[in-house]
């Protein structure tokens, strides 16, 4: 499979003008080599660029594989990437940390609130096929420690890193066979072989029990209650009163943002590297845009950037800033 080739400059700029119109009304932004480098702190451009797309009526969903709480390593959290932020700055996002499964809001002295937690684990079961599938794995590919760690094990997903220069054929087929493993002990699981952007950082097999598709589809359909609440704590709104709040406004009628009046924005959608692939799947139709220089030509109203990472996401929120 090829993935797509590089729009031209000058069918960018038509898409440019197309978003400038006003028809966006919800974007939604991977971070990681999309907004900035992999875990680097976010830049002051960037910021500036948030504020002005809020002021213009568009809201910002930031949302990450990566925590925003990590006891043993705080400086890898998504908050630590935002905090060169100014307060206004973080007025004008919602960020959906953990894959999904974390909704925050900042209140009007700039810190973090967390809104909605989706609660989704592993049963004991799976964790023990999955560990036992992984030893399989470890047994005939390698392993490699990577800070500190072999494979690691969360609520919600699996990682087991491969020996650093592995070739990608040994990488998917590491993968293919956890994925037959687990099969065999009847789970169901899609096994993604992943090489790292760096040769010195090792490749790794993954498993998740949710994608990011479950965040596009919470925030379309909650956009309204989301945004009238920022609104309300851009204003003063105590913290003790924003779970009742939320609740109210999610009783209040109001429609869904459909998919053409949202805009997704990721680096990974083709090959090993795919974590952004299921955010179109949330929005089916929307306009999606790979800042990561490939995409898989079997999705839906995708188009390859010319432009790469943080240089072409401050092209497109310019662009909407537009009113």
């Amino acid at each position: 499979l090829i993935s797509l080739r590089p729009i031209t400059p000058a069918h960018a700029q038509e898409i440019l003008s197309q978003l400038a119109r006003g028809k966006i009304r919800q974007t939604i932004f991977d971070y990681d080599d999309t907004l900035a480098e992999f875990k680097k702190p976010i830049s002051p451009e960037m910021g500036a660029a948030f504020e002005s797309v809020s002021q213009a009526g568009t809201e910002i969903m930031i949302l990450t594989d990566r925590p925003d709480t990590d006891s043993r390593r705080p400086e890898d959290t998504i908050l630590a990437s935002l905090s060169p932020l100014t307060v206004t700055q973080k007025l004008s996002i919602l960020l959906s940390s953990s894959r999904g499964t974390r909704f925050l809001l900042f209140d009007r002295k700039g810190n973090p609130l967390l809104i909605q937690e989706n609660k989704v684990q592993w049963a004991e079961k799976e964790k023990t096929n999955i560990l036992a599938a992984g030893k399989m794995v470890a047994e005939h590919y390698g392993s490699q420690e990577y800070n500190g760690r072999e494979e690691e094990l969360s609520e919600y997903a699996y990682v087991r890193f491969l020996p650093i220069g592995l070739p990608v054929d040994q990488v998917k087929a590491a993968a293919n066979l956890m994925e037959s493993e687990l099969k065999k002990q009847g789970l169901s699981l899609e096994v993604v072989g992943r090489t790292a952007k760096k040769p010195t950082d090792p490749p790794y097999i993954h498993i998740t029990k949710i994608d990011k598709s479950s965040a596009v589809k919470y925030i379309r359909k909650n956009y309204w209650p989301t945004k009238r609440l920022r609104t309300l704590l851009s204003l003063g709104l105590s913290r003790k009163l924003v779970p009742l709040v939320l609740k109210i406004l999610k009783k209040l009628r109001s429609r869904e943002i459909l998919p053409s009046r949202t805009l997704l924005v990721g680096d990974q959608f083709f090959d090993t590297r795919m974590a952004d692939r299921e955010m179109g799947t949330g929005a089916p139709g929307a306009i999606t845009i790979s800042v990561g220089g490939t995409a898989d030509p079997r999705l839906e109203n995708i188009f390859v950037w010319p432009k790469e990472g943080e240089p072409a996401s401050l092209e497109i929120l310019r662009a909407l800033s537009q009113d």
